[in-house]
């Protein structure tokens, strides 16, 4: 069996098999390799290109493997899976680790359009051909003989598909017409050319292959028969000292690992060893060498299997000397059986829910490439979020904090489907609303999972406790596990979303956000105007927070807001477009916070950020308003006197704990009013404004 070197085009002709005479005898034919490839090698592919290769389309590294097999009449085979890209793993046992490389095309054009004759001119020269023409490159060679089995890949990957085009290179040595290596005699079975020694040298043989699987094996030796008539195995790396010897070559077997199982036809890999030798041993025209094929597996003993060959450099003189003067051949046939590369369609083969995961983040992956480099996807993907609210707003976030990548995902909520809600919370659908309505929390967290298997979602059905909602001795037991869990929940999370209805209900998980250093961001709608801003952080090793929370602008302490309101004023009634901006600010807004050097405590004024961030400036808040268009992002101050994150407030919750809760809920708002001095405060407005009142009634003025 012989190859051919393949034109411009993927198409190719494929060249005259049939073996030829000569001077000394027929033709030497040697088995090509084939290409065996794990569903694996194409998911490990697939990340080693999204996110390491990007739009590079230079060659990187890679291991394939080959071994012994028991099919008769099979051509050798080299093996890639997914640890092929770690070219420091070791080979399966029994196997031999071939070196690799692998060129990604960033487009079909860009594949179709290669010179096919020069990379397998450029890859045979740097894999193994440059090291066979000079001393110390012959060295490394005898060393790890394995690079005269270098293969390479050519691909392109439509990722978004899951299709690959690719083609296999072996490369080999090539010599002119009028050169070849033919068989200087009939090939002698092993039991017949080592007749006293079979026996011993299989049990050698196979020892030493069981010693270097685990190593990785190098598939190549020596035999030498010395004086004495007896066969001692060598390594390669002994061959200077055998030259030195002055070794007769009729005494000396080069032995190499043969995969192939066709009769009479050795690995293609004899191809490039025979060059070996002829360049290391400096051999004249018309040498001789002794070749010993080694093919262990398909008997116990070396009988019929392993054997000798004789082989004649014909005319060789000069033909070797220069790497100018040699081509190389090796591309693999694709299943046409004509030179051109092959196409496989990975979905068939992957884990659906792998599957998922990959393409689910092939998008956030590409902004890596130009747009985005510093994008941190595992960090968002370890990124644990809270969404106290799951309504609109809720369901609305959940979604787009998907699509930014994050695998952790709480909703807490008390409330049920109800039959208005599917067509404005797009986590739920009309079955959830029957029989009184599933939980809405619960739901959240399943529908998540049925769109992508791999969310880690989880529910928690609690009522938030509330200023200005007292309880009574019956319910305490409940709302103490209530906000047992709501801390469990806030304790456990790095990003808070509340999205609540009412005022007062965003305050309890304000505190708790304030007291365990979360990042908190808010968001609340109006008719035709939205709010999202994100709660300040204490400064590193004090007490003291820079931005303002939600509360900070107000002057009076959060109350029952749903006291004689009607059924409009209960219910959230906003143009349905607003929940879905709103939303999408919330998000984007915690995926700046992510990204900033600073993180949560990222300056909330443009005038202080940096504007060679790729997301831009993290604004403490934005305030949109669709009647003018116009969004503007005030920043403010937080104040000492907030009843959300004042140290007065923190204070109290630290040493009181739900004691202090159960007061702030039972007490009217003069409670926190008077425990933070924004009692104080009104009082002095109050005065001020009396002042102000006798000024305008003097005439003097």
């Amino acid at each position: 069996m012989s190859s051919a070197e393949p034109s411009s085009n993927i198409s190719m002709a494929i060249s005259d098999s049939s073996t030829t005479t000569g001077g000394g005898g027929p033709k030497m034919m040697f088995a090509p390799f084939s290409s065996l490839i794990s569903p694996t090698f194409w998911g490990k592919f697939d990340e080693v290109k999204v996110e390491v290769l990007q739009l590079n389309e230079d060659p990187v590294p890679i291991c394939g493997f080959y071994a012994p097999h028991d099919m008769p009449g099979v051509n050798p085979i080299i093996s890639v899976d997914n640890t092929s890209f770690d070219v420091t793993s070791k080979p399966h046992y029994g196997a031999i680790k071939a070196p690799g490389m692998i060129k990604t095309t960033i487009s079909a054009e860009h594949f179709k359009a290669i010179d096919y004759n020069e990379l397998m001119r450029n890859f045979g020269k740097s894999l193994f051909g440059e090291m066979l023409f000079s001393e110390e490159g012959l060295t490394r060679l005898a060393q790890n003989p394995t690079m005269l089995a270098s293969f390479f890949i050519l691909t392109y990957a439509d990722l978004k598909k899951y299709k690959f085009l690719f083609w296999f290179g072996f490369p080999a040595i090539s010599l002119p017409s009028v050169e070849t290596f033919k068989v200087g005699g009939s090939t002698v079975p092993a039991s017949e050319a080592f007749p006293n020694y079979e026996q011993d040298l299989a049990k050698r043989l196979q020892q030493q292959q069981q010693q270097e699987s685990g190593e990785g094996g190098k598939g190549f030796f020596l035999l030498v028969k010395n004086s004495e008539g007896s066969i001692e195995l060598k390594s390669l790396e002994q061959i200077d000292q055998i030259i030195t010897s002055q070794t007769p070559l009729s005494n000396l077997w080069f032995g190499f690992l043969d995969t192939s199982s066709i009769d009479d036809t050795p690995s293609w890999v004899l191809r490039n060893y025979l060059a070996f030798i002829k360049l290391k041993l400096k051999l004249p025209a018309e040498s001789e060498v002794n070749i010993f094929s080694y093919r262990p597996g398909r008997s116990a003993t070396m009988k019929d299997v392993s054997c000798s060959y004789r082989v004649l450099f014909h005319g060789i003189e000069g033909a070797v000397d220069s790497l100018d003067t040699v081509k190389f051949v090796g591309w693999e046939r694709n299943d046409k059986g004509a030179f051109g590369p092959k196409h496989v369609d990975a979905q068939m083969t992957m884990d659906p829910i792998k599957l998922a995961e990959n393409s689910v983040d092939f998008n956030l992956k590409l902004m890596k490439w130009r747009l985005f480099p510093e994008f941190d996807l595992k960090m968002m993907h370890r990124t644990k979020c809270l969404i106290i609210g799951a309504g609109t707003l809720g369901c609305n976030v959940a979604r787009c904090l998907m699509g930014w990548g994050v695998r952790h995902i709480a909703f807490a909520d008390n409330g049920n489907v109800s039959y208005s809600n599917p067509v404005r919370q797009s986590l739920y659908n009309f079955d959830d609303c029957s029989s009184g309505g599933k939980g809405k929390a619960e739901t959240a967290a399943a529908s998540l999972k049925k769109i992508f298997p791999g969310i880690k979602s989880q529910a928690a059905k609690i009522m938030v406790p509330m200023p200005g909602h007292p309880i009574s001795a019956g319910t305490v037991e409940q709302v103490k596990k209530d906000y047992d869990k709501l801390v469990e929940l806030v304790q456990e999370c790095d990003v808070m979303f509340l999205l609540m209805d009412t005022r007062e209900s965003r305050w309890l998980p304000t505190v708790l956000g304030a007291k365990y250093g979360k990042i908190v961001i808010n968001a609340a709608l109006g008719f035709d105007s939205y709010l999202v801003m994100r709660h300040g952080m204490s400064v590193p090793g004090t007490n003291k927070r820079t931005l303002g929370c939600y509360y900070c602008t107000d002057v009076v302490a959060p109350g029952d807001s749903t006291k004689d309101r009607t059924l409009d004023q209960q219910c959230t009634v906003t143009r349905p477009g607003v929940s879905m901006i709103a939303a999408a600010l919330a998000v984007e807004l915690m995926a700046s916070i992510l990204h900033h050097p600073e993180k949560a405590m990222a300056p909330g004024n443009v005038m202080d950020s940096d504007s060679s961030l790729t997301l831009g400036f993290v604004p403490h808040s934005i305030r949109g308003f669709l009647g003018t268009g116009e969004q503007i992002s005030p920043s403010f101050q937080a104040y000492d006197k907030c009843t959300g994150c004042s140290e007065k407030v923190l204070a109290e919750l630290d040493q009181r704990g739900f004691d202090f809760v159960t007061d702030v809920l039972n007490s009217s708002s003069e409670y926190l009013e008077k425990l933070t001095g924004l009692d104080k405060m009104k009082e002095i407005a109050d005065l001020a404004e009396g002042i102000i009142e006798l000024s305008d009634d003097d005439d003097d003025f």
